[in-house]
């Protein structure tokens, strides 16, 4: 409702954001994890921006119930199967170790992003290189030579220190 900035715990802010929430309207960035993935670890937004009411309309729902067209059919028919029969649920789950990245996490977040018109985005929306938020890259967590490159970066706001504070 009133917009303003999320920052997970296992972050340490380096520079000021002002910049940026005053140029944007809705900011976030690319994850550093070797695949494409806009994280949700950083968001930036405006008062009622229609990305966050969509992503809170969203949050927590499975990928099969609000994907449509670019849920993959087996995917669809085996969350089907595990809402007609519950006792199937982890099994068709494939043993994933942590289904809420899907739901709320960096899955959930690429996807209603980009299953979203860019013409539907309101305002300035940034979605900003890794560099911005995560120049540590989460396999190099551990290497303190990494971290303390990632926080002197010139382009860095943020570095995300990959805590797995959710396991």
């Amino acid at each position: 409702e009133y917009g303003g900035v999320y920052v997970d715990v296992d972050f340490a802010c380096v520079k000021p954001l002002d910049d940026l929430t005053t140029k944007y309207s809705f900011f976030t960035g690319m994850s550093n994890v070797g695949a494409v993935e806009v994280n949700n670890g950083l968001i930036g937004a405006a008062p009622k921006h229609p990305l966050t009411l969509r992503l809170l309309e969203l949050v927590g729902k499975p990928w099969p119930e609000w994907g449509g067209v670019d849920v993959d059919p087996a995917q669809a028919a085996a969350h089907v199967m595990a809402q007609q029969m519950p006792e199937l649920a982890a099994v068709l789950a494939g043993g994933e170790a942590a289904p809420f990245i899907a739901t709320t996490g960096p899955g959930f977040f690429t996807r209603c992003l980009m299953q979203q018109s860019m013409s539907s985005w309101q305002g300035d929306v940034a979605i900003l290189p890794a560099q911005y938020f995560y120049p540590l890259r989460n396999s190099d967590r551990a290497d303190i030579d990494a971290v303390a490159a990632a926080v002197a970066s010139n382009e860095a706001y943020a570095v995300h220190h990959w805590c797995r504070t959710w396991e």
